[in-house]
């Protein structure tokens, strides 16, 4: 953001990420994350959540891709079978689950098997999971530093995205047309429908600022990426400063924003005064 001349607040960013990160997350999902193994290494680890301990329920395949992950508040079979549900409406029955020693695992597994009919190979030997394991690490690196989430929605949003850019890093993201991009230009990629949304609100609360941007004026043909990427910042800041339910933190974002807001898109936008 810095380096495109755009100031934000650490404060936006968590706006930004509980804000959008469902939608990444859904475009990821649909169609953009390749198929996993049928292997699967199931594990849960602790997150602090209010200073209490709270569970993040991890599967990955035998190639170590992850295959998908869900925050609880309890460790028992009811929580286990919700997780290993979710995975399979998006990935299918596996034919092998390993597993730890935990009871409330084998017996969703157990209960899965009944309710779909389908024979699921259950093994129970340590070393097997140790690739789930060594995967909980990259997660705990990032969630460590923050000594604690607040509240468990916030929590689960930000883990949603902490994960997502866990699979992109990975190459779990099927590429455009055979490019090889980058985990940043893979990020990109996935912005279209969450950026038609962010245009739509943004277009709304610019006119409260007495400000104009039409349709065509706001992405017309020929703009630059870099310029795109730009007006984005902007609008998604002002967009979520407008939202902020501090009165007087807005009004002076208000004023500050106002003359670097057609700065930055100048010349795509005019000033109007109500």
């Amino acid at each position: 953001m810095r380096e495109r001349g755009v100031d934000v607040d650490h404060s936006n960013i968590y706006r930004w990420v509980q804000k959008f990160t469902s939608q990444l997350k859904a475009v990821f999902r649909k169609g953009k994350k390749r198929p996993v193994g049928k292997s699967w290494r199931m594990d849960e680890t602790y997150i602090k959540i209010k200073k209490k301990w709270k569970y993040l329920y991890r599967t990955v395949d035998k190639e170590g891709q992850t295959v998908d992950f869900l925050l609880t508040a309890k460790w028992d079979k009811k929580a286990a079978l919700r997780f290993f549900k979710k995975a399979v409406r998006q990935h299918g029955l596996p034919d092998k689950v390993t597993i730890d020693m935990s009871g409330a695992n084998s017996a969703a597994i157990k209960a899965l098997k009944e309710k779909t009919g389908q024979e699921i190979e259950i093994r129970q030997i340590k070393y097997l999971n140790n690739i789930v394991e060594q995967d909980h690490r990259s997660i705990k690196r990032i969630v460590q530093p923050m000594m604690g989430f607040k509240s468990f929605p916030s929590a689960r949003v930000t883990l949603q995205g902490i994960e997502l850019m866990h699979m992109i890093k990975k190459g779990q993201m099927i590429s455009i047309d055979g490019q090889a991009l980058s985990v940043a230009e893979q990020f990109y990629s996935l912005q279209p429908k969450c950026a038609c949304r962010l245009s739509n609100l943004a277009s709304q609360k610019i006119t409260q600022y007495n400000l104009h941007i039409d349709s065509e004026t706001l992405f017309p043909e020929g703009l630059s990426d870099e310029a795109i990427s730009v007006i984005n910042d902007v609008l998604s800041e002002i967009a979520m400063q407008w939202e902020s339910k501090h009165y007087h933190q807005l009004k002076r974002f208000h004023e500050q924003q106002k003359i670097d807001f057609c700065d930055h898109l100048k010349p795509w936008c005019s000033k109007n005064r109500a």
